[in-house]
């Protein structure tokens, strides 16, 4: 009987070894999760400390490392036009969902003291809350969002809708000179994947003139900080010596004679930086200069067009903008 009970305990203890092997504790773990979303197309990141890794769009199927069966993982869901949520998951969950609330995209009409302007608000109101967040999440070669509400503006008895929206792209500050390039390009871009559908439906109201586009950006670039350093080494130089296997007195030139010391300054990384600073670019157009067609001329040629670096230094300006006001949205 001893000896049953025996082989059973030494057996129990081999199973808890070989699991104790298989499995230590506090190893990481990878799961498997389906991440949707409503609606569909939500940006989802891991949030790191301060880090926001960016994983894919909704719907998605990833698998998260988790620092142990204990641990949880922060996820983002962030869409244009609606307020981002962070959820925390675990590894017990295999299907994780989210239902995103949408901002309103439009100014409220108590901002406008002129009449007109409040009446064009509330006949494209719908047609904006509706077409702005499906052209934001369409985007594919692009990544803007929505930084403040659209409004109208009256300027010189032409009526404008008013567009903030920032470029998340991290540009290097190189790209922006020389300016005008950029700024071709930048257009280009904007045009493609929301101007154009959003002049042809502004065209069959026509009560709109054109579009100000406020676009932010963000350059960013690595400051290295070096220091100096002394560093003192013995180095061969040459001299003459006497030759004493000549029978004669005779000199012969030898280019490891003696050691001198030589000090030189060296320079070490210390420490390393990521700078950022925020501009703009601000286009204003005519409808009628905005592209219909699916490849659009990038030129500059008839728009106002001004380009302000992140140390508030004015880059580039071709004609008159409007000063124009964004409101956060919140």
């Amino acid at each position: 009987m001893k000896t049953s009970r025996k082989i059973v305990f030494v057996s129990a203890l081999f199973l808890l070894a070989m699991v104790s092997k298989t499995t230590p504790a506090g190893s990481a773990v990878l799961k498997k999760l389906t991440f949707n979303s409503e609606p569909s197309g939500a940006d989802v990141y891991i949030k790191r400390g301060l880090k926001e890794i960016h994983i894919g769009k909704t719907p998605l199927v990833y698998q998260i490392e988790f620092h142990s069966e204990r641990s949880i993982v922060k996820i983002l869901f962030r869409r244009s036009a609606h307020r981002s949520k962070t959820l925390e998951i675990d590894p017990t969950q295999k299907n994780v969902y989210v239902q995103l609330e949408q901002i309103p995209i439009l100014s409220d009409p108590g901002r406008y003291n002129d009449k007109d302007l409040r009446r064009i608000h509330s006949s494209h109101h719908s047609m904006l809350n509706d077409l702005l967040p499906k052209l934001m999440a369409g985007q594919q070669n692009s990544n803007f969002e929505l930084t403040g509400k659209l409004y109208f503006l009256k300027d010189r008895g032409k009526i404008y809708l008013v567009l903030p929206l920032e470029d998340t792209t991290k540009l290097k500050p190189k790209y922006l000179n020389p300016p005008e390039p950029f700024l071709e390009k930048l257009w280009q871009t904007i045009n493609l994947e929301i101007l154009a559908p959003l002049a042809s439906e502004l065209r069959k109201r026509g009560l709109v003139t054109g579009l100000i586009v406020d676009v932010q950006l963000t350059t960013s670039y690595y400051r290295t900080i070096t220091k100096k350093k002394r560093v003192t080494t013995m180095q061969w130089v040459g001299g003459y010596e006497r030759d004493w296997s000549s029978t004669t007195v005779k000199y012969i030139y030898n280019p490891f004679h003696h050691q001198v010391p030589v000090t030189r300054t060296e320079r070490q990384v210390a420490a390393g930086t990521t700078r950022q600073s925020t501009g703009y670019a601000r286009y204003s157009a005519a409808l009628d200069l905005i592209a219909r067609k699916k490849q659009p001329n990038q030129s500059l040629q008839g728009l106002n067009v001004l380009l302000v670096d992140g140390n508030g230094v004015q880059k580039f300006k071709q004609g008159i903008l409007p000063d124009i006001e964004i409101t956060p949205l919140e």
